[in-house]
């Protein structure tokens, strides 16, 4: 519900905080995801974790169900995966373990959308 107000001028001035009330979060939910572990602010405590597309998705459909399963409030919102850039080539992979996981009756079910 927050955003940057930055002023294009020669102030110098440092950007502020401004509420928006047409802010997504009035009508979803949403978890911003860093993906695989090491990019963005995301890390591993070993210097020996895997990485790689299957393994990635993987990790993130583990996150997904543990996220689920702590906090089942949110259980009957639908689920949307969605990605930019690269994530094209992982975010099938990881719809399709929350799939395969519905039609095997992994709990949590998830309501994949």
């Amino acid at each position: 519900p927050l955003t940057f107000d930055v002023k294009l001028n020669n102030s110098g001035a440092l950007p502020t905080l401004v509420y928006r009330s047409e802010s997504w979060t009035k009508v979803c939910s949403i978890i911003f995801l860093d993906s695989p572990v090491g990019t963005g602010f995301s890390y591993s405590t070993t210097e020996t974790y895997e990485a790689g597309d299957l393994k990635s998705s993987k990790d993130v459909y583990t996150f997904i169900r543990k996220w689920f399963t702590d906090h089942p409030e949110f259980m009957s919102n639908p689920l949307y995966i969605g990605g930019d850039s690269y994530s094209g080539m992982t975010v099938p992979v990881i719809a399709q373990e929350v799939s395969n996981g519905i039609q095997a009756g992994l709990e949590p079910l998830l309501n994949l959308k």
